[in-house]
This record gives structure tokens, sequence and C-alpha cells, in this order.
């Protein structure tokens, strides 16, 4: 398998195959929804997303054949109307069944807001930049606010979430800082 996560007109990598992995693991582990002897099936549907959509992403892991009966939906709480096929169970921890539709969702969209931080700073340090502001995308988050407009260099970066943010899938972002 090769994994190759893909943004912009040109189609291009965003990060290597190790870098996805480690990304996508720790939001398995972290969250918990999600088994971890999975990772490498799911990372496949990272595959031909020209820009990670969590919700597209987990969408198609639910639609795979063959789907849940009625009465196995009704069982976990899950629209009769609403795709969910039996390896999307198989992939559930006991948390990951308690909000199923919710499990895979959150679990792509963390790996994905992790991955673009890295892939943010590391295109702009390739351009010279060592110096980054943190912007809160998500104003209720009061670690995330404590942090907006902060200037931190490279080496107070840390890879993945920047803060104690209390969300499942941390929004802040970073850009370039001119000084």
């Amino acid at each position: 398998m090769t994994l190759s996560i893909r943004f912009g007109p040109e189609n291009k990598p965003m990060c290597d195959e190790a870098t996805a992995l480690h990304f996508f693991n720790e939001a398995i582990v972290h969250l918990g929804y999600i088994k971890a002897k999975r990772i490498h099936y799911l990372a496949t549907f990272f595959q031909e997303i020209s820009f990670i959509d969590s919700r597209k992403v987990s969408l198609q892991v639910r639609k795979q054949d063959p789907q849940l009966t009625i009465n196995q939906k009704r069982e976990l709480g899950i629209s009769k109307r609403a795709f969910f096929s039996l390896a999307a169970l198989e992939d559930l921890t006991e948390k990951g069944l308690q909000d199923p539709l919710h499990a895979h969702e959150i679990t792509f969209r963390r790996a994905a807001f992790n991955v673009n931080r890295y892939t943010t700073i590391q295109r702009h340090q390739k351009q010279g930049f060592c110096n980054f502001e943190l912007k809160a995308a998500k104003p209720s988050c009061s670690a995330c606010n404590a942090l907006d407009g902060t200037t931190i260099g490279l080496k107070q970066l840390r890879i993945g979430n920047l803060s104690e943010c209390k969300e499942e899938a941390c929004q802040i972002q970073v850009s370039p800082k001119y000084l």
C-alpha cells in the first residue's frame, strides 16, 4: 500500500507516507474510537483525496459493501438511511461504538488538521521562515484562544496539536510570521 495525501491543482503529495501514517496513528491512539490494527486499511481511503474532507472520507469507509441491516443499525442507534458497512463496524472500539457515525469522521479530521499544520510549517521553513503565528480557528476553545496571535519559533513548535486544546480535533492554524 502506498499512502499519499494530496492537495492543490497539481495533486502533489502533502507529505510522505511515514508522516501521514504517524499523524493518522496519533489520531487513532489519542481518540480511541478506531482499533489501531485498522490503520493501514483506513489509511488507503486518504489516497485519492485531493483535499482531505473528513466527511467524504468517512462516508467512503461507511459505504463499502456489505452494509449493516436495518435491525443492526437500529441496535447501534444509526438511522436506517445512513450508510454503515460491516468493515466500518469492525474498525470501531467500544468507545467508537457509542457514536459510530462520529468515530471515523473525527479520527480523519484530527489526522488531517495535524498533517495540514505540519506541511504548512515544512513548506514555509524551506522558504526560510523560522517564526510562525498561531491563529485560533475556534473561539470557544480557551487553550487555543490563549495562543491566538502568539508568535513562536521553530524550536518551540510541537508537531501535532499545538495547544492543550480540549477539542478532539484542534483547529489552531499556523502561518509564517514576517519579523
